[in-house]
């Protein structure tokens, strides 16, 4: 009796030790245990402590199951990587998937941290799946980044990561010796669902998250047969033999409220690859049956292992994570193999294409950037600006063709480290014949460097910036469509970018900057300044607000030149399908020291802009503007009034 008390404590005190997550009931082949700070591998047997921030990888044909105090379990199947984070009383345990596939059973009894609506987070680089009470099939694949989830049981929810964080996160493992990440807070995997439109799976439903989607996939209904062998499988083998038949689970699901002509993504009924998350949606010539309202997917476009629940592509073919369906290099059985895929092929409506929207931006990422845009606009009086300066103002009416091309690489990057050269082309050209508005027209050159340190404030991330660039300004000064040097400028800035939470971000800056002017041979030292905050409203609001301050100093005539400004940017997205809109108003107060043009001017500017999606990678834009500056010195005034009307497309990768 003393004996068994005494296992008793001692098994307690195992379950409830902070390092301790979880112990393995069964496994077969290959699996091993190592942490990141040690490149050692341990294997892993029966019995085997799992601690959290353990990192647990399995090879081909091998799976381990790990169970957990709270009786919930998880079976980590072939060529696999998988670490938990560390979990207190208050918080969610977080399953950090690296790569492959992981099998849950959530207990339903099991309650909910305060404060969350999850028991478990299942996190991979592409999204984050909830779990309450529930049994699941999770599968991440590392080359094309898709995140697939199956609901055996229950109901999961699915957050897909923004391909900005997606990219960062690929772009700093370039440069690192360990590519993999096990420090996962639960209260950022809680700030990043917030806000984040959710796809909410249900039993025998399937979604999936790609590469340049907005949101996770419209959950699709799978064949019974494949959710059957999910049910029966540890991966490899087949564990026990459900009673529910076919028929039995068509009955389950829930919504029946469609019919065959709902196609969404793909068409209910098919198949997931559960290694690489692709869908193998039934052909436009499947069958219906329309009393479940379910396409019956054809053998000729694979099968269901039953003792494994994966997908075997049509003897002869291979299913590749990046190309879609390609030949079994090693299979010499069939002559005709060839005919077969593009039979194949235009059966499935050729899954490549689908595919290439997730593949193809990774493919030619992770180091450039590139943006380009062309607007045409209508102005009703053309002005210069010279360093913020509205001067030389015409009252002439004009078109414009407003130009730039951006180009930036990352040179070097890491969790902590970005080095990114960068350069730039701009050019501005009027319509208009008339002398002073050609003088106008003018171009920029710029070449420059920016050195980002990054680190946690407040224990969220953030970013200093060391930023330098070197411009070359051209203007037709000689009004004979010439283009000459008009000044050049060399700066030198900072800038903080800081996250207090998923709603918040600030931005600070500092630059200073020294230019040659070559019109009048004048030179002088430029400062400008700039706070700014964001405030994330929901899903489709963002408000942009902030103040700025610059100061000219001409030395060859001891001219000093000030302006303050203030400023306000609402935008709302998705107003109509796949269109943004931004209002935007800012305030100006201009001080000159010498009363030549003028003391002191007020000038405003209001616009409004909408951004229509196209595609992946280009935007039609809309905008106008209205703008007015009242200048005086002693008595004078001088005012003037300016619209513009403009149109024009952007290309951003």
């Amino acid at each position: 009796m003393l004996v068994n008390r005494i296992n008793f404590y001692l098994i307690l005190l195992l379950f409830t030790t902070s390092a301790f997550a979880g112990k393995v009931t069964s496994l077969k082949g290959i699996v091993t245990l190592h942490k990141l700070t040690d490149k050692t591998f341990t294997p892993i047997q029966i019995g085997s402590v799992i601690n959290y921030g353990d990192v647990i990888e399995t090879k081909a044909k091998s799976f381990v199951k790990i169970k957990f105090p709270d009786k919930s379990s998880y079976i980590l199947g072939p060529n696999s990587k998988l670490s938990i984070t560390k979990q207190t009383p208050d918080s969610p345990k977080i399953l950090n998937l690296l790569e492959g596939r992981i099998k849950g059973l959530v207990m339903k009894g099991q309650s909910k941290p305060s404060g969350y609506h999850h028991k478990v987070f299942v996190k991979t680089r592409s999204a984050i799946l909830g779990v309450r009470g529930t049994e699941f099939v999770t599968s991440y694949n590392g080359k094309n980044h898709i995140t697939s989830n199956i609901t055996l049981k229950g109901e999961v929810d699915l957050y897909k990561t923004s391909d900005e964080l997606i990219f960062e996160s690929i772009r700093e493992e370039l440069d690192l010796t360990e590519n993999e990440s096990t420090e996962v807070n639960p209260k950022s995997l809680k700030e990043k669902i917030e806000g984040t439109k959710v796809k909410a799976i249900k039993k025998g439903y399937f979604s999936s998250a790609l590469l340049n989607e907005e949101e996770a996939k419209v959950p699709l209904r799978i064949s019974p047969k494949q959710i059957i062998a999910l049910k029966e499988t540890n991966f490899l083998t087949k564990t026990k033999s459900h009673k529910m038949s076919v028929s039995d689970l068509y009955a389950t699901y829930e919504d029946k409220t469609f019919d065959k002509k709902t196609i969404r993504h793909g068409r209910d009924g098919g198949l997931v690859d559960l290694k690489t998350g692709i869908y193998i949606s039934p052909p436009e010539n499947a069958l219906f049956d329309d009393k479940n309202k379910i396409y019956i997917i054809p053998e000729e476009l694979g099968k269901v292992d039953p003792k494994t629940g994966d997908y075997n592509p049509p003897r002869g073919l291979l299913l590749d994570p990046t190309e879609g369906f390609i030949l079994d290099p090693h299979y010499y059985g069939d002559r005709n193999i060839k005919e077969n895929l593009q039979s194949l092929m235009a059966m499935t409506g050729r899954i490549n294409e689908r595919l290439n929207k997730a593949v193809k931006v990774f493919k030619h990422i992770t180091r450039s950037d590139l943006y380009v845009y062309t607007d045409y606009k209508y102005t009703t009086n053309v002005t210069e600006n010279y360093f913020g300066e509205t001067r030389n103002i015409t009252g002439e009416p004009s078109g414009l063709l407003d130009a730039k091309g951006f180009f930036g690489f990352q040179l070097f990057h890491n969790k902590d480290l970005l080095i990114y050269p960068k350069g730039s082309l701009k050019s501005k050209f009027y319509q208009q014949e008339d002398t002073i508005v050609r003088k106008e027209n003018s171009g920029e050159a710029m070449a420059g460097i920016e050195i980002h340190r990054k680190f946690k404030m407040f224990g969220r991330k953030s970013r200093l910036i060391f930023d330098s660039e070197y411009k070359k300004y051209y203007k037709n000064r000689k009004q004979n469509n010439s283009l000459q040097v008009y000044h050049d400028t060399t700066t030198f800035g900072i800038k903080e970018i800081l996250s207090f939470n998923k709603k918040n971000h600030a931005r600070v800056f500092y630059k200073y900057g020294y230019f040659q002017g070559f019109e009048e041979e004048n030179f002088g030292e430029l400062h400008q300044a700039s706070i700014s905050h964001r405030y994330v409203l929901g899903e489709t609001y963002d408000v942009i607000f902030g103040l700025g301050f610059s100061a000219r100093f001409d030395n060859q005539d001891d001219q000093k030149y000030w302006i303050t400004k203030s400023f306000f940017k609402g935008i709302k997205k998705d107003i109509f399908y796949r269109t943004d809109v931004s209002l935007s108003f800012s305030h100006e107060f201009h001080k000159s020291k010498n009363e030549f043009p003028f003391e002191s001017a007020i000038y405003t500017n209001s616009e409004i802009s909408f951004h229509r999606r196209l595609g992946d990678f280009w935007k039609l834009n809309g905008k106008y503007s209205y703008e007015v500056q009242n200048a005086y010195k002693e008595y004078e005034k001088r005012s003037f009034n300016g619209q513009s009307f403009g149109i024009g497309l952007t290309m951003y990768y």
